[in-house]
C-alpha cells in the first residue's frame, strides 16, 4: 500500500494538472467572492471575519475542482494507457482505488485552505478598501476551514470514483459538471424536498446554505455527503473489480 502511495503521489507532484487547477480555483473562488461581496449588506460587512460573508459559494467553487482533479487521477491513465502498467505494479485493484482516493483527498485538502486562505484575504482587503474595520472570530474561521477541508475531500474522492466507473474523461467531467451545475438545480426546482439531500445541495447546506424549507441542516448535511461518498467508493470498488482493464 506504501508502495502505492508513493507513485500516487508522484504522478500528482509531476503533472501540471493538479498545479493548473489550484490556481484556477483560487483565483476563481477569490475573483467570484470579490463580486459577491459587492451584494453584501452595511451590517454583514461590518461583520468582517466574525461571520465572514460568502465563504460558502467560494467552497462549492473549490469543490468543482477537486471533483475534476479526483476524475482526471484515474481518467488521465486510462486515456494515456498507463493504466496497464499501474495495474500490473499492483495487481490489487482496490489498493490502487485507495491510493488514488487517498491521495486525491489529501490535494483537496491543500486546494480547501489555499482556497479559503485567499477568500479570507479577498475579504480583509475589501473591507479595508471601503473603510470598514477587520474584526475576526478565530473559532469561526477555523470551523470554516474544518468545512471546507472536509467537503472538498469528499468531493475529491467522489471525483476518483466518478473517473473510475465512467473512465472516459470527457463525458465523466461534462457529466459530472452537467449534474451539479444544471440537473441539481433543476430538481431543486421541481423536487426540492427530495433534491435538498443531493449531494451538491447537501454540501450547501454542509457550509450554511440556506434551502426554503430544507430539513437538512449543516450538520445533517455534511453526513448526507459522507453517506454518498460512501455509496460512490462501493460502487467504484465493484467496478474496478470486475472491468477488464483496456
Amino acid at each position: 500500500m506504501n508502495a502505492a502511495l508513493r507513485s500516487e503521489f508522484r504522478k500528482l507532484r509531476t503533472t501540471r494538472t493538479a498545479f493548473g487547477l489550484l490556481a484556477g480555483a483560487v483565483v476563481l473562488a477569490g475573483l467570484a467572492l470579490w463580486g459577491s461581496l459587492s451584494s453584501a449588506t452595511p451590517a454583514e460587512l461590518a461583520a468582517g471575519l466574525t461571520a465572514p460573508f460568502g465563504y460558502a459559494g467560494m467552497v462549492i467553487i473549490v469543490m468543482l475542482f477537486v471533483l475534476v482533479l479526483g476524475i482526471r487521477s484515474f481518467t488521465d491513465e486510462v486515456r494515456h494507457g498507463s493504466v496497464v502498467p499501474t495495474f500490473l505494479a499492483t495487481p490489487r485493484r482496490l489498493r490502487v482505488l485507495a491510493a488514488k482516493t487517498t491521495v486525491s483527498a489529501a490535494a483537496a485538502a491543500v486546494f480547501a485552505i489555499a482556497g479559503v486562505a485567499a477568500g479570507t484575504g479577498v475579504i480583509a482587503a475589501y473591507l479595508v478598501a471601503h473603510g470598514y474595520a477587520v474584526p475576526v472570530a478565530g473559532w469561526t474561521i477555523a470551523g470554516l476551514f474544518g468545512k471546507a477541508i472536509a467537503i472538498s475531500m469528499l468531493w475529491a474522492a467522489i471525483g476518483v470514483c466518478v473517473g473510475v466507473v465512467i473512465r472516459h474523461q470527457v463525458a465523466a467531467i461534462v457529466g459530472a459538471l452537467a449534474w451539479l451545475l444544471v440537473v441539481e438545480n433543476i430538481l431543486g426546482g421541481l423536487i426540492p424536498k427530495i433534491a435538498a439531500w443531493l449531494p451538491a445541495s447537501a454540501s450547501g447546506a454542509a457550509m450554511g446554505i440556506d434551502s426554503a424549507g430544507s430539513a437538512v441542516t449543516p450538520i445533517v448535511g455534511m453526513l448526507v455527503v459522507v453517506a454518498w461518498t460512501a455509496g460512490a467508493i462501493l460502487l467504484a470498488a465493484t467496478v474496478i473489480r470486475r472491468r477488464d482493464v483496456v
